[in-house]
This record gives structure tokens, C-alpha cells and sequence, in this order.
């Protein structure tokens, strides 16, 4: 295994050996709290507001509303840009509260699990959105998933 998903899990720790059936039904049940976990993250929404622009995603991150009041777009396009990229970014942050709570909830304080969905949280959503400049975004193309 080449990537660690749970820091402090020996991906080694059967080998040469035939894990017990108490160890099996561990793990078994340890995996179906993952996937119950991740099925639970799906179903979060966050909404992040900022000077009359709304900017909704959900579980994954993704935007699924963006709601601009007229207020908002009284000076300039590139302000209401500014606007509804900060608003993701709040929505971002407001989501990954919600993940880190979640995981927390489901895997306890100091879990490796909890480590891991927190390592996820930072690479994810801890940098700010922003709008490029119009030749640099030309040049960077389509975006893709980040994580």
C-alpha cells in the first residue's frame, strides 16, 4: 500500500498470519462505519453568505446554488465576483466544520479515522477561492477534482 488512509493503521499487521474471526468482525464493522459515515457526509449542505450572495454546496463540496440578491451587483461584475467566490469559500468552511464534527462523532476525539478526515478537511477547504484573472484562467482550463 503506497498511501496510508488511516494514519496509525498497520497495513502490514497480517501478513505471515490469518487474522481471527474477532479481528475480521472488527474490521467488517469498522469498514461498515466508514461507509455509514460517508453516506451521512453526502446528505450535508452548507451555505455561506457574504454581502448579498448566497453560495450553497453540499457533502462533496460541490456548488449547487448561488443566489445573487440585486443589492449585490450594484458595483461591477468583478465585486460580485469577489462576493460569490468568498461565499464559497465561507460555504467550504461551514462544510468542513460539519464533516470534522461528524467524523468526530462517529470515530471519537483523536481517532485515526478523525486525523485522516481532518488532513482531508485542511487540503480541501482551507485555502480561500478566488477568481483568476481572465488570461489565467484561459490558460489554466477546465477545473478539476481536488481531491
Amino acid at each position: 500500500m503506497t498511501r496510508d488512509a488511516f494514519p496509525g493503521a498497520d497495513a502490514h499487521r497480517f501478513d505471515g498470519e490469518t487474522p481471527t474471526q474477532l479481528e475480521l468482525d472488527r474490521l467488517v464493522a469498522q469498514a461498515q462505519a466508514v461507509f455509514a459515515w460517508r453516506a451521512e457526509v453526502d446528505g450535508l449542505e452548507a451555505q455561506g453568505e457574504v454581502e448579498g450572495v448566497t453560495v450553497t454546496v453540499d457533502g462533496n463540496g460541490n456548488v449547487r446554488a448561488i443566489v445573487v440578491s440585486d443589492d449585490a451587483c450594484g458595483d461591477g461584475g468583478k465585486r460580485v465576483a469577489a462576493r460569490v467566490a468568498a461565499a464559497a469559500h465561507e460555504a467550504h468552511r461551514l462544510l468542513g466544520e460539519q464533516i470534522r464534527a461528524s467524523a468526530e462523532a462517529a470515530f471519537g476525539a483523536g481517532s485515526p479515522v478523525l486525523r485522516s478526515v481532518e488532513g482531508g478537511i485542511e487540503r480541501r477547504f482551507s485555502h480561500p477561492a478566488g477568481v483568476l484573472p481572465e488570461e489565467e484562467a484561459k490558460e489554466a482550463g477546465p477545473a478539476g477534482p481536488t481531491w
